[in-house]
């Protein structure tokens, strides 16, 4: 009898599990670290980048903004001094000061800027709230320290309230020539119908002795200096009492403020208001202006009268007829950073831009 083999049925064992060794776990911690080094060093350089590029996008904007602004005020130069059939035959709309410096005006080391870097540009409009005025009588401003002044509208109790102490007046001919400026040392007052303005009086060529240069050095408009001269008067009414005005100017002052001489701030003052930030961390603020005497069509940055023999316009601001406006500005500085920029080799990113405008009312008489 054939017998049968019995298989005994023990339970199977799964072969025993075997794990990282402690090399394997190394080596792979060393590979995720690696690759987790190389990864955040590539994030951390697109950040670095992605805020250069931020920061230079707002310092583009904020380029074309301030440039933009000072282009709409300084189109309307000498708007409200062209007085209807009395178009005068100058007019100064707007005057410059330029800074030449004789030595650097910046801190190669800590990366500052002081005053004499930076230009200064007056916008001289009439005050649209004020109507002209005709003189009541004859005036010469050298001699005189008041006038009395008639509104061309209105009456003398409404507007005697705007002539404010301190207030620049524009003096001049119905012809356009001659003119001068006074500035009021007391409030205008109603007189009948006559304003009565006490002023501070002119030299005997015209000159305003409180017409010194403006913000940040002083706080004069410059429209009558001695490079005018020849344009200058103290004698007006003489027998035209209806064509010799008086007019409230407002005029609006570009400067740079360097309060802070690590953050240069562009600065927007309206006459009576407060002064106003346009862009901040300026490096440059420069403008020069194209007379129409002058055959070369060249921009002059020099208002010094010793330099009117080798180019520089003297002074002759009613010659202006084009005003070329150059800003420059910076990202905030980052003494951390290893960027050296090639303008000043400050640790930021600098961007500039320029602007050439023709102001309206400055050509109404040429022919």
């Amino acid at each position: 009898m054939t017998g049968k083999r019995v298989h005994s049925r023990g339970t199977l064992r799964p072969a025993t599990a075997r794990g990282f060794s402690l090399i394997e776990l190394l080596v792979a911690i060393a590979v995720f670290l690696i690759v987790s080094s190389a990864a955040f060093t590539l994030f951390n350089r697109q950040q670095v980048l992605l805020t250069q590029q931020q920061g230079l996008a707002g310092l583009n904007i904020g380029l074309r903004n301030a440039l933009t602004q000072i282009q709409i005020d300084a189109v309307n130069a000498a708007n409200g001094l062209v007085l209807g059939a009395y178009v005068p035959a100058w007019p100064v709309g707007a005057t410059i000061f330029n800074q030449n410096p004789a030595s650097a005006c910046n801190n190669a080391t800590t990366f500052q800027y002081s005053s004499t870097c930076f230009d200064t540009l007056n916008i001289i409009l009439a005050d649209p709230l004020t109507p002209t005025c005709n003189l009541a009588a004859n005036l010469n401003t050298s001699t005189a320290s008041t006038v009395n002044v008639v509104p061309s509208t209105g009456t003398a109790s409404t507007y005697a309230g705007n002539f404010k102490t301190g207030d620049t007046l524009l003096v001049v001919s119905g012809n356009g020539s001659p003119f001068t400026t006074i500035t009021l040392t007391a409030n205008g007052t109603a007189s009948g119908s006559n304003i009565a303005l006490h002023f501070t009086s002119t030299s005997a060529a015209g000159i305003n002795p409180k017409d010194s240069p403006p913000p940040p050095t002083g706080t004069g408009l410059m429209i009558t200096t001695d490079g005018l001269a020849s344009d200058l008067g103290v004698n007006y009414y003489q027998n035209t009492p209806t064509t010799d005005w008086v007019i409230r100017l407002a005029p609006i002052t570009y400067y740079v403020d360097t309060t802070n001489s690590n953050d240069p701030k562009l600065m927007r003052q309206v006459y009576g208001g407060t002064a106003d930030v346009v862009m901040d961390q300026v490096v440059g603020f420069k403008v020069g202006a194209a007379l129409v005497n002058d055959s070369t069509d060249n921009y002059y940055y020099n208002a010094s009268a010793a330099n009117a023999t080798n180019g520089g316009y003297n002074n002759q601001f009613t010659q202006i007829r084009s005003i070329r406006v150059s800003l420059m500005a910076r990202t905030t500085p980052n003494g951390t950073s290893s960027y050296r920029n090639q303008f000043d080799g400050g640790p930021y990113q600098v961007l500039g831009g320029s602007i050439v405008v023709n102001p309206r009312n400055l050509s109404m008489n040429d022919q």
